[in-house]
């Protein structure tokens, strides 16, 4: 994108809505009938309903996840809420009538299969037995508390003109029409009519393990990126829908299945035999399940959508969890508190009581554990919230925040009652969060002078609510752009005493799933030390072998590869090739592979002319990762850290991610520094001033159990320009709470 674009926000929202059907004007096809419509949803209802009896066969068969595996650990990243999996089903029967009106209709009329699938993406669903499940008809202006400050536990009611707008278990927002090889859900092609490359042979060819630490930002960098994309988004695989079990697409051995075994949702990632580390261990087949699907926005026909089981706002559903059900279960409903357990530890002061996350009814489904002897599996908002140690501690920090205000508001305001207490709470943490990702993240992901630009008003009060503005999490982002984080994990996550001198290292491999490891003694502030203390990996295409190879390892000496699975969930979910979304943002479409030189190094342009048939075969997460911002700004060479201020991403994912959150920010009528059209705020000016004296330092102060000692800038390492200083001191500004007393 021209970096001298003048009003680039009005150019990003365009472009976000302009390519998604590609119907020119004049085009009249003719009407299908209502009645041809019903009968294909007949139809493929029951194709559906057919299905229950090979899951009933699978589930004999003990065709399944088994518990404390690998894909055990795969299943709980994307478990699936109960109203997920019903939504599923009406997916899978709007994707088969689809298919079943495009063989039907389209072939007599002569359509070519991209116009066909535009034809059919037009034929609305009133009238049909799928209206009632649209996600349109879920929510309705009546049943929303006009007056209320507060959010709903699941985002509805946020667009009063669009209550359903945002809210939890709809799909996805798509920046560009889907892409799939049959038009509606298969995984697309090559455009010269191959099977694309093997991701996992992708994942090798393009990602050695090598290490190549950024010598300035440091693992709470990489780590908020994980909590920021938890907030807006949370993909469900799909289940079995007849039985309710788990759906295993290779053997237990590592070979494929046989054709009778394989559930209609698998998309294997197939392992060549060759596998420099998989063949190691005589692995042909690597688990791949895909992702739920809603019916479409618009409540129309045709290609599938994923949905997103987590509001679509940056609302802390990842703490509070994403709907009414959960929330309430998290809520203690006394003095406005979460549940936690309390356990206690010593520190410089002695002995003191600390929370942690209560345990897990049914620890077996979100740890992976064979037994419960001697473990813990904790119970929080999101499925996600036990999958590694700093993920973990990230989300008791702010069960502890919450709790924390909560106590000071009732010592302010002893006459609220719990309700009061809680949502005023929940207000206040909501908001911290928006302000650090938005003033201390952002920033350094898209880069100072692209943020400049997205959000010329970030030093006054804030954005104007844009009520025409559809907030939900684009696809793209969600299944790609904000996966780049994976790249910076570490496989060695050091522990540090209060000096910043190690005293441990642990080994991620060993602790997927496992969280026992932040309540042994001391722990739990040497892994918060050690998120603002050691180094992430860079942003690249290098990633660490236990993300690539170990991933939710068990007993096993392998585990899964997040590179394969994130390239095959955006193939599973229909995301136009890279090449599209480069002329998106605003860069050259290109001609040939010779032409991504203007963003990528040569070498990895090299690899990708080996690997892919056709420049226009090139995968979004692939050629968002490949790009380079040292490449683009004319620095060849590279080095060890990007220079202040630059962008951490390359243009097509700086693209993406700022469309995003330029959406995420004026599309919420509850932000907390939101302007509304008769100039009012939801909270005072002087509560907003000190909401923007938060930062991830004072959170890690605050509610680590004995830290005393924090550098102001937690994303990059301490120096002479981002010293340590006390905790005690007003260094670290402190929130105060005497602004919300009455």
């Amino acid at each position: 994108m021209n970096k001298d674009e003048d009003g680039l926000p009005g150019m990003l929202l365009m472009r976000s809505g302009r390519h998604l059907l590609n119907t020119q004007p004049g085009e009249n096809y003719p009407k299908v009938p209502r009645s041809v419509v019903n009968a294909a949803v007949a139809y493929a209802n029951d194709v559906v309903g057919r299905s229950a009896r090979l899951e009933m066969n699978l589930e004999n068969a003990k065709v399944n996840v088994g518990v404390g595996s690998a894909e055990h650990g795969q299943l709980i990243a994307s478990y699936p809420r109960r109203e997920a999996l019903r939504r599923h089903g009406n997916g899978l029967v709007a994707a088969k009538a689809s298919l079943h009106l495009m063989h039907s209709v389209c072939n007599k009329i002569g359509l070519s299969e991209d116009k066909c699938v535009e034809y059919i993406s037009e034929i609305d669903l009133s009238g049909t037995a799928l209206e009632k499940h649209c996600q349109e008809k879920a929510s309705s202006y009546q049943s929303c508390q006009l007056k209320s400050p507060y959010r709903t536990a699941d985002g509805s009611c946020n667009n009063l003109k669009n209550p359903s707008l945002g809210k939890t278990y709809t799909g996805y927002r798509r920046l560009l029409f889907p892409k799939y090889g049959d038009g509606i859900q298969q995984i697309r092609r090559s455009v010269i009519g191959k099977p694309l490359p093997s991701a996992r042979l992708l994942s090798t060819s393009l990602s050695p393990d090598v290490d190549m630490p950024d010598q300035v930002t440091t693992l709470s960098l990489m780590q908020w990126t994980q909590f920021v994309e938890h907030d807006l988004s949370h993909t469900p695989s799909a289940m079995k829908l007849a039985t309710g079990g788990s759906i295993m697409c290779c053997r237990d051995n590592g070979f494929p299945l046989s054709p009778r075994f394989l559930h209609p949702s698998c998309a294997p990632i197939d392992i060549p035999e060759d596998d420099p580390f998989y063949s190691q261990h005589s692995q042909l087949c690597m688990n791949y399940v895909r992702s739920i699907t809603t019916i479409r926005p618009g409540c129309t026909l045709g290609p599938s959508e994923q949905l997103n089981q987590a509001s679509h706002f940056l609302d802390a559903s990842m703490i509070y969890g994403p709907d009414a059900e959960t929330q309430r279960y998290l809520r203690s409903f006394t003095d406005g508190k979460l549940k936690s357990a309390e356990q206690k530890v010593e520190t410089e002061i002695g002995e003191r009581g600390v929370e942690f996350f209560p345990r897990d009814d049914t620890p077996f489904d979100f740890c992976q554990l064979k037994s419960t002897d001697g473990h813990e599996c904790y119970y929080g908002g999101d499925s996600r919230a036990n999958e590694h140690p700093h993920l973990t501690v990230l989300h008791t920090l702010w069960l502890r925040e919450h709790n924390r205000i909560a106590d000071k508001l009732a010592e302010l305001n002893p006459h609220w009652d719990d309700e009061r207490l809680f949502q005023e709470a929940r207000r206040i943490v909501i908001a911290q969060l928006q302000h650090i990702t938005y003033n201390e993240w952002l920033p350094k992901i898209i880069g100072n002078e692209y943020y400049n630009k997205l959000f010329p008003e970030s030093d006054s009060i804030g954005s104007i609510f844009d009520k025409d503005l559809d907030p939900s999490t684009s696809n793209e982002f969600a299944s790609a752009a904000i996966r780049f984080a994976h790249s910076m994990m570490e496989s060695n996550i050091r522990l540090y005493e209060e000096g910043r001198d190690i005293n441990n290292t642990i080994l991620l491999r060993n602790h997927y799933n496992h969280p026992v490891i932040v309540e042994e003694p001391g722990n739990f502030d040497s892994l918060v030390r050690g998120m603002a203390t050691q180094n992430s990996q860079q942003m690249d295409l290098l990633f660490s072998s236990d993300v690539t190879s170990l991933l939710w390892r068990d007993r096993k000496p392998f585990g899964l590869d997040i590179i394969s699975l994130d390239i095959q969930r955006g193939r599973d979910h229909g995301l136009q090739p890279y090449n599209k979304y480069r002329e998106f943002c605003g860069l050259p479409l290109a001609k040939d592979f010779d032409d991504l030189l203007d963003v990528m190094p040569k070498l990895v342009v090299d690899e990708l002319r080996r690997l892919y048939p056709h420049v226009d075969d090139i995968d979004l997460y692939v050629g968002g990762m490949s790009e380079s911002p040292r490449v683009e700004a004319g620095n060849l060479r590279g080095g060890k850290g990007l220079k202040s201020g630059q962008s951490l991403v390359g243009p097509t994912f700086r693209c993406i991610i700022g469309e995003q959150m330029l959406r995420t920010r004026r599309g919420d009528r509850l932000f907390f520094d939101i302007v509304n059209e008769d100039g009012s705020t939801g909270l005072s000016p002087d509560q907003i001033l000190e909401i923007k004296r938060s930062s991830l330092a004072r959170i890690f102060c605050d509610n680590a159990n004995d830290v005393a000692m924090m550098q102001r800038d937690v994303f990059q390492k301490p120096s002479n320009e981002n010293p340590m200083s006390p905790c005690s001191d007003s260094f670290i500004p402190s929130l105060d709470l005497s602004y919300w007393q009455e």
